[in-house]
């Protein structure tokens, strides 16, 4: 959409840009930054067999903040991209791309999920109404007001598809007619969307205090964007070249060491809802931004080929290994917890590799037609 507001953002873009500002690319590291995320997730869910949240992986949910900066991070990288490079944005063809890499495998997931509550005792009306807020992206609204035992179903870690999804819907427009358009220095840009994650964090805090607590403070995403907009403030500073090299290597390797810790140590409870996700979240962006700035000495784990290949499919992964969990558990109960876990991963890989062969793969060779003007 060139000229008008759109122009305007483009004319400010080139304003703010360096002369030879860096171009977005496929960063390999990155997929190890996923791999570990989703294994994270992955882990406390089994994790939750020895009881509620128990297992190793006590604080294995960070992994979901991980991704959202991680989305913010790559979304705004290739929006500001295809801004600089072209003019303008393609609105209808980034939701097309969108639609095209997220919803089938999830469609998937829905239909697979479906045959299997027809097995049991479950309701299916509740189930198909679980399944429409899945669908139309709004599932961390209804299990926060008007389906709450959807909490305890198989489709709950549908709550953060929903948040990423709706960043997709409003931070585009946010960026290109509002922010790109009216800002006038790189400060502003940069001090503007920090401050809209202090404000996230903020607004989780009051939530969790004195507006309900869980679930709202966990799954609205006014609570939960402050990870989304870290990652996007990440992405103005790569792009902008204002990142602090001195340390970086160090202070990223520190800023992993945590992440670990937290997950083996930390629980769901009050420290992460004060100020617990933000420091994940900004924990991230150093990671990511020490591994695009291309000096990951001290994280060459992250490009090691089996790690990418699950950061590759982990989308597959962290869609299939629910249901893969609550499968196992009903078919292998009287085994034991150990067996029920191995089980529960054995399914999860055999449903991803059949996933990404049979409905994702088509669908990213139709994606790839769809013109995109930077490499994804």
């Amino acid at each position: 959409m060139p000229g008008g507001a759109a122009g305007s953002a483009a004319d400010t873009l080139v304003r703010l840009d360096p002369p030879h500002p860096r171009t977005f690319h496929h960063i390999p590291g990155l997929d190890g930054v996923r791999a570990v995320a989703v294994v994270l997730v992955i882990a406390f869910h089994i994790g939750t067999l020895w009881g509620d949240g128990g297992g190793l992986f006590h604080g294995g949910f960070i992994g979901v903040d991980i991704f959202f900066v991680l989305s913010g991070f790559l979304i705004t990288s290739l929006l500001v991209e295809e801004r600089a490079k072209v003019g303008s944005v393609g609105f209808r063809k980034f939701y097309a791309r969108r639609a095209l890499r997220l919803f089938p495998a999830l469609a998937g997931v829905l239909l697979a999920y479906l045959l299997y509550v027809w097995t049991t005792d479950a309701s299916i009306k509740t189930t198909l109404q679980e399944i429409l807020s899945v669908v139309f992206y709004v599932s961390n609204f209804a299990q926060t007001f008007f389906l709450k035992e959807m909490q305890k179903s198989g489709l709950t870690f549908t709550w953060s598809l929903a948040i990423e999804e709706q960043f997709y819907v409003v931070w585009p427009a946010l960026l290109m007619f509002g922010l790109l358009r009216y800002a006038k220095t790189r400060q502003t840009v940069l001090v503007t969307i920090a401050l809209g994650a202090v404000a996230s964090m903020v607004i989780r805090i009051i939530v969790w205090h004195w507006g309900g607590g869980f679930p709202a403070a966990y799954m609205r995403p006014d609570c939960r964007a402050d990870g989304l907009l870290i990652g996007a403030f990440c992405a103005f500073a790569w792009r902008w070249e204002l990142v602090p090299r001195r340390w970086l290597n160090e202070v990223a390797l520190l800023c992993a060491g945590a992440i670990l810790a937290l997950a083996v140590l930390v629980h769901l409870t009050g420290v992460m809802y004060d100020a617990g996700f933000t420091a994940v979240s900004l924990a991230t962006g150093v990671i990511i931004l020490a591994i695009a700035e291309n000096r990951t000495s001290l994280l060459p784990v992250l490009e090691w080929q089996p790690l990418r290949w699950i950061g590759k499919v982990s989308y597959g992964l962290y869609l299939w290994h629910p249901l893969a969990i609550v499968i196992a558990l009903r078919v292998f109960r009287a085994e034991g917890r150990v067996f029920v876990a191995f089980a529960a991963v054995g399914l999860t890989l055999l449903s991803t590799v059949a996933s990404w062969h049979l409905i994702e793969r088509p669908f990213l060779r139709l994606k790839s037609r769809v013109a995109a003007p930077v490499a994804h």
